[in-house]
């Protein structure tokens, strides 16, 4: 879990925890009791969150939850498995698949600075921790001491308050009566035999990890108040009169500042202390419901900080089921963690629940229309003359396998496309922190075919498929791109053939528009609708802009009304540039006209 996210859940708990206990229980005689709820409650705040729970919330709890805990992360990463991966094409049209080796992360500015913030505080509060440990220290060793039964009395002149710390009860007998000394005395041999010490050190170091949030200093209030409570309660259980006991209490009160790590026998609120010794002995049976709906507060809470990714986190074992060689291997991928879909074709059944209904046609065309609810990239292999064919492009880093068996790439240009039943693209996600058994594999991509025996009847969905096979064997660009020129980049563009450009230059440096593309492309020259024929009128030195864009083939591969033609041309011209001499241009070594 984000450590951020586990110390806002814990926060939120302590929140509710720590006011649910002050409205309901506080007033309560019941104080042992009261006590081990204070410490089971907070056991539970801390481990909790990290254990998974049965999820009942209802959905809109468990989305405010998620997009609450989700602001709470340490880092973002600008790579994922499902990006594409990165593709350098050169003028010369050679393409160079760039591999990233290391995730590339940012760190949000204002988390850095709330961690730092975070750790200079909690450095300071253990410091002044420390060294009042020491102080205390120091004041034991160096003051005479008297061995009761029970504990060790401390004679400490420098004491104007007395307090005890585990074994140890520090008084000043300067300040106090004989008769106040045994009321004190009886008060820290309680603390002392109950073990309060480990309360008080223990609270006092959650408010040092937990500082910033006021629920755990109200905890510790509480904590201290109950400990008080017990202590006063056993002191006139032993049939101490109480009207005395409450005087010295007061006359104590008014003496020096209290140590904050040890049991003061005058530190908790004086005011509450004495009401709670004067308050009649609690009904345990008619209070009861407030003990009830304290702990259902509590699980409610612990169920509403759940951690939200668990289903997410879980393989998706019944989405493909293994029912063929082919989905056994992408299971078997899969589950490694090490390999992510990025492209699937298979037929689901009618029955098929709706997760997988979901996870189908989030990879799949529409069966409403042409166009692709998402766009997997990339797409590894093609289509041509109603066969498969395997692109050039990612002809050396992928690894075929039909019917669940290694094949070669003849194999699979081999296949008709009504021979295809289900076909799986995936790829390896890269990832520095492989273990040995997973280490990044030169050949990242899967083409995983399973085959039909019979030739399989074309449907409004295969057609879709097959549109967009078919397209990624024409072009790189299957969802389409744009591009823009200037002259200079132009006269680049045109010098290695790149066909992006959609033009060519002829010997007399006038335009020519691309014999692939003549007859299926949009131009326009300064905003007006043009032909081909018009573009030859146009002399290289005359361009200002070039602006190209191929369609995505959803928009070009149909044979409907709606069809657009597949390539754009628009170019700007400034007619005078061809009257300028060269003075007026800038150099281009791809230009060898009459500058």
């Amino acid at each position: 879990m984000n450590p951020l996210a586990y110390l806002l859940q814990i926060s939120l708990l302590l929140i509710t925890f720590s006011l649910g206990y002050y409205v309901l229980l506080r007033n309560l005689t019941f104080f042992q009791t009261n006590r081990l709820l204070l410490w089971a409650g907070l056991g539970a705040a801390l481990l909790l969150p990290l254990i998974d729970l049965p999820d009942i919330r209802p959905a809109p709890v468990r989305n405010a939850i998620k997009k609450t805990t989700a602001v709470f992360t340490t880092q973002q990463s600008r790579y994922s498995p499902a990006d594409a991966p990165v593709i350098i094409t050169y003028p010369n049209q050679q393409s160079y698949r760039v591999r990233l080796s290391r995730p590339v992360t940012e760190t949000l500015p204002w988390l850095t600075g709330l961690a730092a913030l975070y750790g200079i505080v909690t450095l300071v509060l253990l410091l002044r921790l420390a060294l009042q440990l020491r102080s205390l220290s120091r004041l034991i060793d160096r003051s005479p001491h008297e061995e009761y039964d029970d504990f060790t009395l401390v004679i400490s002149p420098q004491t104007t308050s007395p307090f005890s710390f585990f074994k140890w009860v520090v008084l000043n007998p300067a300040h106090h009566s004989p008769f106040e000394q045994e009321h004190i005395l009886r008060h820290e041999r309680v603390h002392v035999r109950q073990w309060h010490s480990v309360d008080t050190l223990a609270a006092e170091v959650l408010c040092i990890l937990f500082w910033f949030n006021p629920a755990i200093w109200l905890f510790k209030r509480l904590v201290h108040q109950t400990l008080e409570y017990l202590a006063d309660r056993a002191v006139l259980a032993e049939g101490v009169d109480a009207r005395a006991y409450q005087f010295h209490l007061v006359k104590a009160t008014l003496g020096g500042v209290p140590l904050m790590v040890a049991n003061n026998f005058s530190q908790s609120d004086l005011k509450s202390r004495i009401s709670m010794i004067n308050r009649t002995q609690s009904e345990r049976w008619s209070e009861a419901w407030r003990y009830g709906l304290f702990i259902g507060l509590g699980i409610l809470s612990f169920w509403a900080c759940q951690r939200t990714d668990n289903d997410q986190n879980k393989p998706l074992k019944n989405a493909i089921p293994a029912t063929n060689p082919t989905r056994g291997l992408v299971v078997e991928l899969e589950q490694t963690k090490h390999w992510s879909t990025i492209f699937t074709f298979y037929k689901v059944k009618p029955a098929a629940d709706k997760l997988l209904n979901q996870l189908t046609t989030t990879v799949a065309p529409s069966l409403n229309s042409s166009k692709p609810v998402n766009q997997p990239e990339p797409v590894v292999v093609g289509m041509k003359d109603n066969h498969l064919l395997v692109l050039p492009k990612h002809e050396f880093d992928t690894r075929y396998f039909i019917n669940g068996k290694e094949a070669g790439k003849e194999a699979v240009n081999r296949l008709a496309y009504n021979q295809v039943k289900e076909l799986f693209v995936m790829q390896q996600i890269e990832n520095p922190d492989l273990s040995d058994k997973y280490k990044a594999d030169p050949q990242s991509f899967r083409l995983l075919i399973e085959t039909s025996e019979n030739a399989l009847p074309s449907t409004h969905e295969r057609q879709a498929y097959a549109n967009m096979l078919t397209a990624a064997a024409l072009t790189d660009n299957i969802y389409g791109k744009s591009f823009m020129y200037t002259m200079n980049s132009l006269l680049e563009a045109m010098f290695f053939h790149n066909k992006k450009t959609l033009v060519e230059r002829r010997k007399d440096d006038y335009l020519k528009v691309l014999d692939e593309a003549k007859s299926d492309v949009y131009i326009t020259i300064n905003g007006l609708e043009a032909t081909p024929n018009d573009v030859e009128t146009v002399h290289v030195r005359e361009v200002l802009r070039v602006y190209t864009r191929e369609q995505p083939y959803y928009d070009w591969m149909r044979a409907d009304e709606s069809r657009i033609p597949r390539f754009e041309l628009h170019i700007q011209t400034e007619p005078k540039r061809a009257q300028r001499d060269s003075s007026y241009y800038v150099f281009s070594p791809f230009y060898q006209g009459d500058f």
